[in-house]
């Protein structure tokens, strides 16, 4: 009995990680399909760029200042790591199938594509 629990924790312990990737596989590719990740890099860019158009309005003390906080928190990668740990702390493997199901369909490939095109600055 005690070498068939020992072999059971074992297992488990081995699996949670694989889980646990898995997890990050469809956290990822949700994050990809759905053009999050990429609508937080432009988002990031446009926020940045913008930035530099208040130079000649602040003192250079404060520019440096607002310069080094805006390059710390509007980080394309640090924001989606953020988007990621929130969707791992409340994963539910149902309904982000659900979303993967429609964000592979025809229908929602062509509606993120559109959402994307709209985001665009230039749009």
């Amino acid at each position: 009995m005690i070498k068939k629990l020992f072999i059971l924790i074992l297992f488990v312990s081995f699996l949670k990680p694989a889980i646990a990737q898995d997890n990050a596989s469809l956290i990822q590719e949700t994050l990809d399909l759905s053009g999050i990740k990429r609508q937080i890099e432009e988002f990031c860019t446009i926020i940045n760029s913008h930035f530099a158009e208040y130079k000649d309005k602040m003192s250079p003390e404060d520019y440096a200042e607002m310069g080094g906080v805006a390059e710390e928190f509007f980080q394309s990668e640090a924001l989606c790591d953020y988007v990621r740990k929130n969707f791992a702390d409340n994963f539910d493997e149902g309904k982000l199938q659900a979303v993967l199901l429609w964000l592979r369909s025809p229908l929602g490939r062509k509606i993120t594509q559109l959402e994307i095109a709209a985001s665009n600055p230039q749009a």
